[in-house]
């Protein structure tokens, strides 16, 4: 779709808050947004028809999905836009959180802005699970609760989040997110039902009980070893 179709239907305060994203060139911002849309779409029309886009091989099945996709796309990405105006609106309020944050907690701010940087790069859109991403708010909130709630108690946020780091290199190699985050793969992720969001929550809540759901790494060890 053009470009100014997409754009012109965004509010005043959301286009503010798209601005303030991690995305500043609005070109690059409207096509991860019509990446996200498109693979959206996809797999909601694959689940429809009991089906996984690795299994489509014929040209029927392809034009089908085309058909089906194309006169939703418009409201697609538009939905999703209103989702990611709300997440760089709560990514604006913990990057402000982090530039007051006192000296002292200078372990807890370096952690939050790397896990920052990680969880809502450029392309963060389409790289993030569409079912998981109106859950980035709630990280984000979760995020920013951390940060505040820090200097009740910095030694016992280093500790949690000691904890959570050795956890996560155990998993990953450094510098890589978990698993299915970065890529479109509907299937891998079917076999970690959870996990993404389970991983997410506890490098967000150190100090805080925001993310729902009972978190801790024992719990996500649990998890992935039921995983093949």
């Amino acid at each position: 779709m053009p470009e100014a179709r997409i754009t012109t239907r965004w509010a005043g305060d959301q286009a503010l808050a798209l601005a303030g994203g991690p995305i500043s060139d609005t070109s690059a911002l409207v096509a991860d947004l019509q990446l996200a849309s498109a693979r959206a779409l996809a797999d909601r029309w694959a689940a429809a028809h009991d089906t996984t886009l690795g299994e489509i091989r014929s040209r029927r099945e392809w034009e089908d999905l085309r058909s089906w996709a194309k006169p939703r796309q418009e409201d697609e990405v538009y939905r999703l836009s209103m989702t990611v105006a709300e997440i760089c609106s709560r990514r604006a309020d913990v990057v402000e959180a982090l530039s007051s944050a006192s000296a002292a907690l200078i372990g807890t701010v370096t952690d939050v802005r790397d896990q920052l940087a990680a969880l809502v790069p450029p392309g963060f859109v389409s790289a993030t699970p569409a079912a998981r991403l109106p859950h980035l708010v709630r990280y984000l909130r979760a995020a920013l609760l951390r940060i505040e709630k820090a200097p009740a108690n910095p030694a016992a946020d280093d500790s949690r989040a000691w904890q959570v780091a050795e956890w996560q290199n155990g998993w990953s190699p450094p510098g890589r997110l978990p698993p299915a985050h970065g890529t479109h793969a509907p299937l891998r992720r079917s076999r970690r039902p959870g996990g993404w969001s389970k991983s997410s929550g506890c490098r967000f809540s150190p100090s805080s009980s925001e993310p729902t759901g009972k978190v801790s790494v024992k719990r996500i060890d649990k998890l992935l070893s039921t995983i093949p």
